[in-house]
């Protein structure tokens, strides 16, 4: 964990959020679950049902492209389509994915794919923003088992989402 000056919480004050509500699990992803927990789109309708609007930060993906890799359903083009269609016309950015890993399901070839459909997504949603962290994420941000971040990799990322989040959306950043 970075320490608190450098974690999201602090960026998103940094950059001028005015309100911030965070929904964090781990290895969750769009479609599959694990011990229970809710995936992202089980998460996504019940913030809607609670009344949440306001601008989406989002940074699933990981586990979805390994899933897909191993012949999870659906594609990941769906996916996203279906998390998009969850936000409506409400801005969202969403971060894409980056591992160290060359062969596995969470190689970062299966990474690739995932952002490949990020990409394509932003010419079909007019409100979704790509912060493209694996085009900046560097090897020494990641511990041993190649996906997580160590704590100055997390504080980097934290640093990025908040200055592109403010880039993208200057306006409605609540």
């Amino acid at each position: 964990m970075p320490v608190p000056e450098d974690a999201l919480p602090a960026q998103y004050d940094r950059a001028g959020v005015r309100a911030l509500y965070t929904e964090v699990s781990g290895g969750r992803s769009i479609v599959e679950t694990i011990g229970g927990e809710e995936n992202a789109f089980e998460t996504v309708v019940r913030l809607r049902e609670m009344g949440y609007q306001g601008c989406w930060v989002v940074t699933i993906g990981t586990n979805d492209a390994a899933n897909v890799s191993i012949g999870g359903v659906p594609d990941l083009t769906t996916r996203l389509d279906r998390m998009m269609f969850l936000f409506g016309s409400e801005p969202v950015l969403w971060v894409d994915a980056a591992t160290r890993l060359d062969d596995g399901p969470y190689a970062n070839i299966n990474m690739q794919s995932w952002n490949e459909v990020l990409d394509a997504a932003e010419t079909r949603f007019p409100t979704l923003r790509v912060l493209r962290w694996s085009d900046v994420a560097v090897d020494e941000w990641f511990v041993s088992d190649g996906i997580h971040y160590t704590s100055g990799g997390a504080a980097w990322r934290s640093h990025a989402i908040a200055d592109a989040l403010v880039a993208a959306f200057p306006a409605d950043v609540p």
